[in-house]
């Protein structure tokens, strides 16, 4: 794949170009055979989780024998978690979503696919706070229990949606996160990902992140063992 993308795109694209062509259509063709019996994937392009960060999901989940996920934006990210799930036949991925429609149109789409009962679906709505400029989520109705992995991938983007956006859902899983749990965050690569990382870390001396070098940055987040 590598050479025909040489081949085609020549001078067209840089070398980095070329390095993450390779690297989204080596993923998706892991995560095609992955959920191969579910529904057809919309293209995993946008807002949406690129291929590269959900296999290095993917690979943190398969290790995980019964395993309580929390996902923060729902999508194709939630079809292919939920398949992780049925094909272990263990788990159950609890997606919080701040769009009521969409939520109803993934709800439809996973009944659907037969995955509904993997899933629990929970509307966190935006909030406005004190400061017009940091709206945040309302999580008040989500359920009290440990995790052993959550996804912040959502809202798409804290310019739009203020500073507390992501700030929120990670204060929470942090604190609800399992002892040998994992948090991933998306879009590390932006700068107000990047500052809300360094707050965390100043916060919390047992925390080790590790970044992951995939299209749009991907943190990984878990506690440092005693």
């Amino acid at each position: 794949m590598r050479r025909i993308a040489d081949r085609v795109f020549g001078d067209l694209a840089r070398r980095g170009d070329l390095d993450n062509l390779y690297n989204q259509m080596t993923a998706y063709i892991q995560l095609h055979e992955f959920v191969a019996s579910s529904p057809v994937l919309y293209p995993l392009r946008g807002w949406a989780l690129s291929p590269d960060a959900i296999v290095y999901i993917l690979a943190d989940l398969e290790l995980r024998e019964d395993p309580t996920i929390v996902e923060f934006g729902s999508g194709e990210s939630t079809l292919i978690l939920a398949s992780a799930l049925r094909r272990k036949n263990a788990g159950r991925l609890i997606t919080i979503e701040h769009d009521e429609s969409f939520m109803r149109e993934l709800g439809a789409l996973l009944r659907a696919a037969q995955l509904a009962r993997w899933v629990s679906l929970h509307h966190a709505p935006r909030m406005q706070p004190e400061d017009p400029g940091d709206d945040e989520l309302n999580l008040s109705a989500l359920p009290e229990l440990p995790i052993d992995l959550a996804l912040i991938d959502g809202p798409p983007g804290i310019k739009d949606y203020g500073s507390l956006a992501r700030g929120r859902p990670l204060q929470w899983a942090l604190k609800h996160l399992k002892p040998k749990g994992t948090i991933f965050l998306d879009d590390a690569n932006r700068p107000a990902e990047q500052s809300l990382l360094a707050k965390l870390m100043g916060e919390h001396d047992d925390l080790h992140c590790q970044m992951i070098y995939t299209e749009k940055g991907l943190a990984k987040l878990t506690f440092v063992q005693a």
